[in-house]
């Protein structure tokens, strides 16, 4: 599922029981993050997409590198959000500046190692336990079409469950 939106499915039903306690922005960064590996062997006509990064110790690697990337990053942006829509009078659009290094933590390794579990699920070419096993016990474990539908179908419902504690929450600030 390289470069997909398909990703970003099961963290929406994360989101919608988790609230501030998850950041989509760290899960999604981590999923681009995951996949620059696969672009460049698309890039370079390689056969083989999926290599270290699409292994579990190299999601891990990948979640260390987007903890201490993306937490600051995405502080810096939630500012310049915050001074964006205070300038332009959309005060209720303002966002927490902060996150916790344990919520940061959670969603980028929810979003590094959910990954490996969604493309070891469809990809022959990857090895999700190497360097101790070369096996694949997540290879067709259910169809692609059902995978594909799982992460649509979550998406939907996760969007749906964020959408109506937001609408809740703004019926109760006004």
């Amino acid at each position: 599922m390289p470069f997909t939106p398909y990703h970003m499915g099961p963290a929406f039903p994360v989101k919608g029981a988790c609230g501030t306690r998850f950041s989509l922005m760290l899960y999604g960064y981590t999923q681009v993050l995951m996949d620059l590996e696969a672009l460049y062997h698309i890039l370079n006509r390689h056969t083989e997409l999926h290599g270290y990064s699409h292994t579990f110790a190299g999601a891990t690697t990948i979640g260390i590198v987007a903890l201490l990337t993306g937490k600051p990053l995405f502080e810096w942006w939630f500012r310049v959000w915050n001074q964006t829509v205070e300038s332009i009078n959309l005060h209720h659009m303002k966002v927490a500046e902060r996150l916790s290094w344990k919520v940061a933590m959670g969603s980028v390794f929810f979003g590094s190692w959910m990954h490996i579990l969604l493309d070891a699920i469809m990809h022959p070419d990857m090895h999700p336990f190497l360097p101790f096993s070369d096996q694949n016990p997540f290879l067709r474990l259910i169809s692609v079409r059902e995978l594909h539908l799982f992460c649509l179908i979550t998406l939907l419902l996760g969007v749906g469950w964020v959408g109506l504690k937001w609408l809740f929450k703004k019926q109760t600030d006004e």
